[in-house]
């Protein structure tokens, strides 16, 4: 093997640092101190999608044409938005493992984030699975997964209880690291890229920011797989390269920013209200009281396989919201100025001068109503970030403040 590449989702220093001092983490302190070690910038919008394919393919999110976890469409034409879920198809550049396959060399590739459905290359590919069923290559490596346990978590309705969320996420990022060993000690000899991500960590870090022994319990876990790895990979060659890296870091949330709700308040977005999602909320249900009363009778399995994915969605969360794609379809185009994108993209309907530097200005100057920090950092145009920037290029790309998060949900 000549390199290996593990990245970590959401690592961040503020956590690695401290950890280390205290004596834990030995393999990734050993490989911080005795190798090189920094602080990448990353893209913006700075979100896993598309952050991950920023770094496999080395261009920004304008040449991939992605920005988010989902793609919006304007069409104008017919009063409405339409929204797609983001998968391997949507980016069209070659990847590092691309690359390699035109030069016959070798990679195995798992979990890479917005690899589904997998493609085809000399090689291994096990997907991140965010869609649908089991995607790899080749198919019959399937029956490996099924046989070590490989699973797509099912976290739906248990964010609440932390204590299953965790011991659920712990089986996740284990069976990750198995899954790698396993082709390792296979044909380890054979592989000469191997590239190994471990997503839920980030997870980890939005739920327990608070809680710094649960989130070292996980570093630790992940430290321990981390050597274990590295041992296989140098018994069978000492000189590989070996890569730990991010596709952004971590801090702790100070506020959230609801984005579509300021603008709608601001009468820049005009959205017709869900009422199935309402009457649902009404009736006093949230995805956390309906996580409550269907694990009390142990009817969870019941519930994740009788109700399809796209209306899990449109059941509010306890506070009331439901994602922002899922609001799209109901954007009254002729009565708004302003499209919210998710991760803090905004496409512009309107595309006065005026209105533009005002909508910047508006948002440059918001600050917290307690605190009265600043909430945005800045607003970029397009132009400012991107070299390829067309009709799917969004026209302001906001920038929080470090704590704040812009939230991608929406009141019904």
């Amino acid at each position: 093997m000549r390199v290996a590449v593990i990245g970590l989702d959401g690592a961040t220093f503020r956590v690695l640092d401290p950890l280390a001092k205290r004596g834990e983490i030995p393999t990734i302190a050993k490989l911080m101190k005795e190798g090189s070690k920094g602080q990448l910038e990353t893209c913006l919008p700075h979100y896993t999608t598309p952050a991950w394919k920023c770094y496999s393919t080395g261009k920004d999110p304008s040449k991939l044409g992605v920005y988010n976890f989902y793609k919006i469409y304007i069409d104008k034409n017919n009063n409405r938005i339409n929204t797609k879920l983001v998968n391997s198809t949507d980016f069209k550049a070659k990847e590092i493992w691309d690359y390699l396959s035109e030069n016959g060399l070798r990679s195995c590739v798992i979990n890479m984030h917005d690899t589904t459905p997998a493609k085809k290359i000399n090689g291994i590919m096990v997907s991140d699975h965010i869609l649908g069923d089991y995607y790899c290559h080749p198919p019959e490596i399937n029956e490996i997964l099924e046989r070590l346990n490989y699973k797509d978590p099912d976290l739906w309705l248990v964010v609440d209880d932390k204590e299953k969320y965790a011991e659920i996420l712990k089986k996740t990022i284990q069976s990750r690291f198995d899954l790698a060993k396993y082709f390792i000690e296979r044909e380890g000899k054979n592989i000469d890229f191997l590239h190994l991500t471990i997503f839920h960590i980030d997870s980890v870090q939005h739920s327990f920011w608070n809680d710094f022994d649960v989130i070292a319990e996980f570093w630790n876990l992940i430290d321990e797989n981390i050597k274990e790895i590295l041992d296989l990979i140098r018994g069978i060659d000492e000189d590989t390269i070996v890569f730990l890296i991010s596709d952004h870091g971590h801090v702790k949330k100070e506020g959230e920013f609801y984005l579509s709700e300021y603008l709608i308040q601001r009468g820049y977005l005009n959205i017709k209200r869900d009422y199935v999602s309402k009457f649902v909320y009404a009736l006093g249900l949230d995805t956390s009281r309906l996580y409550n009363i269907f694990s009390k009778f142990g009817l969870l399995p019941l519930l994740r396989k009788s109700v399809p994915k796209n209306l899990r969605r449109r059941i509010p969360n306890k506070e009331g919201d439901v994602p922002a794609d899922i609001v799209a379809s109901r954007i009254n185009l002729k009565k708004s100025k302003v499209i919210h994108g998710g991760s803090g993209i905004l496409y512009l309907i309107e595309k006065d001068k005026k209105f533009i530097e005002r909508i910047i200005r508006e948002l440059e100057e918001l600050k917290h109503p307690i605190t009265k920090e600043k909430v945005i950092k800045r607003v970029y145009r397009k132009e400012e970030l991107y070299s390829n920037c067309g009709e799917e290029t969004p026209d302001l790309i906001i920038y929080p403040n470090d704590g704040y998060v812009i939230s991608e949900h929406v009141g019904m």
